[in-house]
């Protein structure tokens, strides 16, 4: 998949607006100060502008509550996207293209690598693991409708590939040199059984490209692309001289002395080629680049807004309190706490808080909502993640309040109070 620009740009696009609003205000409130007045000291703050200063507190935390958003969706996709079970073991899976004379000297590979140490057992195919395979409507079976229309992905294996792959069989069997009648015969998963409408697939007929055979095994459904595509039909043939790859499976903990077993054997049969190979693992995990992108790209954003949004929150606050540090200390003189003077100044910003919440949920859950559509298996958006965006914003206000409450009740009321 290409890194969605659309996305990328959102997030580029939160980070600048914030910058340039947090930057606007000040430079257009300072520059409409009368000097004259100023310089008489008959300046005064107007309403309007600490309105206009709320407003921008509620935009920047908006623009956070956003981000926090975002990647927690993002975060928690790319665990589902890790953990999902592929309906086959990606784990030890050793991939290497048959090129040059390996591709006629294609069983003599196989037998030589299946002794190999370290080797569990290897088969061939026409495509690898999660890269799909080709598509076909050449397909023929009993009880088709005459205008049906199905598109199966079709693969043709080796012996031995539901085991290398350790596919889970549901019933019948694999491929087996013990059955001549193989080279006619199929294996579907369940997603083909289900659109074929049969309910007990092994033992029936099927044509494939004319060539009518027997279904002699289904597996369970498992995913030959990454995850933005569903489960599609497959269908299995043997024909081990139209393959592309070798598939080898190691044993666990022996992978160094199976990839320098086939080391040996390939620069026997293939001197002209590199020995190149590729794990399963790293298949899957190349297909998700851009997510890793945008994650990252989440992260620094996120951190970015929260410190812009502090900024602006801890601007606030400071004009705040020396617009009512007198009050504050006659209320010290009279008794008031550290807790009430904290209690004074939190109530207003919990306020914009909610506020911001209230905009921003329902934006942030359409951006990620649209972002996932990508993916034909998504983790869902809970409320959970609308907690954790909520609290976690209030939390940074209530850390920055605190800090600035703090100040203003420790400072002794006899500075604050001497020009009275």
């Amino acid at each position: 998949m290409d890194t969605d620009p659309a996305f990328i740009a959102i997030l580029l696009s939160v980070i600048l607006i914030t910058g340039f609003v947090s930057g606007l205000y000040p430079a257009f409130f300072l520059s409409s100060f009368s000097i004259v007045k100023v310089l008489k000291g008959k300046f005064t703050q107007q309403t309007g502008s600490v309105s206009l200063r709320k407003v921008l507190v509620v935009v920047q935390f908006c623009f956070t509550i956003t981000l926090i958003f975002a990647t927690i969706v993002v975060y928690r996709q790319m665990g589902y996207i890790r953990e999902k079970n592929l309906g086959f073991d990606r784990e030890n899976l050793i991939i290497i293209d048959l090129e040059g004379d390996l591709g006629r000297k294609q069983e003599t590979l196989i037998n030589e690598t299946k002794n190999l140490p370290g080797i569990h057992s290897a088969t061939v195919s026409t495509s690898s693991p999660l890269v799909g395979g080709n598509s076909t409507v050449g397909v023929e079976w009993p009880g088709k409708l005459p205008n049906e229309k199905i598109l199966f992905t079709q693969m043709a294996v080796g012996y031995d590939y539901v085991e290398t792959m350790k596919l889970t069989l549901l019933s019948g069997r694999d491929f087996s040199r013990e059955f001549a009648s193989d080279s006619v015969g199929y294996i579907i998963n369940e997603e083909s059984a289900q659109r074929m409408n049969l309910k007990d697939p092994v033992g029936q007929d099927l044509t494939f490209w004319g060539r009518k055979g027997k279904i002699v095994g289904i597996v369970k459904n498992y995913h030959v692309n990454s995850l933005h595509t569903a489960i599609e039909p497959v269908i299995l043939h043997l024909h081990p001289g139209w393959s592309n790859v070798m598939i080898a499976r190691t044993e666990p903990d022996a992978t160094d002395d199976a990839l320098n077993g086939l080391r040996k054997i390939y620069s026997q049969l293939n001197p002209a080629y590199p020995f190149e190979y590729k794990f399963a693992d790293d298949v899957f995990e190349s297909q998700y680049k851009s997510e890793v992108v945008v994650s990252k790209l989440a992260n620094y954003f996120s951190t970015m807004a929260i410190f812009i949004s502090c900024l602006g929150l801890l601007g606030l606050l400071v004009h705040t309190a020396e617009q009512r540090l007198k009050e504050f200390g006659i209320r010290k003189v009279l008794g008031a706490s550290v807790r009430s003077i904290f209690l004074l100044l939190s109530k207003d910003f919990v306020l914009l808080m909610l506020i911001a919440f209230a905009i921003a949920s329902p934006v942030a859950w359409y951006l990620m909502k649209n972002w996932l559509l990508d993916f034909a298996y998504q983790a869902p958006i809970d409320w959970k993640i609308f907690a954790i965006s909520g609290v976690s914003a209030l939390l940074i206000a209530l850390v920055t309040v605190t800090m600035q409450a703090i100040k203003v009740a420790v400072r002794n009321p006899v500075d604050t109070l001497r020009s009275e």
